[in-house]
């Protein structure tokens, strides 16, 4: 479940200004499903923020090539068997 309280909301700026995004993002590209699933958990519930959801939006399109790299090859196969809390 997804928070939208305010201390919710501070951290998303925060991690918004301290530049988590772009390294949150490149988790997307380890060899390690449960690092990809909880990187693209974390950018789900980043995206809440309009402006993160902006950003997010921007650095994925440079993310787009290893994503179907990823995809076409299985490897994420498991991700849709994963709790979606780790």
């Amino acid at each position: 479940m997804v928070c939208v309280c305010q201390p919710a909301e501070d951290i998303r700026t925060a991690v918004r200004q301290e530049k988590g995004l772009p390294i949150i993002t490149e988790l997307l590209s380890l060899n390690s499903d449960r690092v990809v699933c909880a990187a693209a958990t974390a950018l789900r519930n980043l995206a809440l923020d309009p402006r993160n959801k902006e950003l997010i939006g921007l650095l994925l399109t440079y993310c787009v090539g290893t994503l179907n790299g990823l995809l076409c090859v299985g490897r994420v196969s498991s991700i849709h068997n994963f709790p979606a809390h780790l």
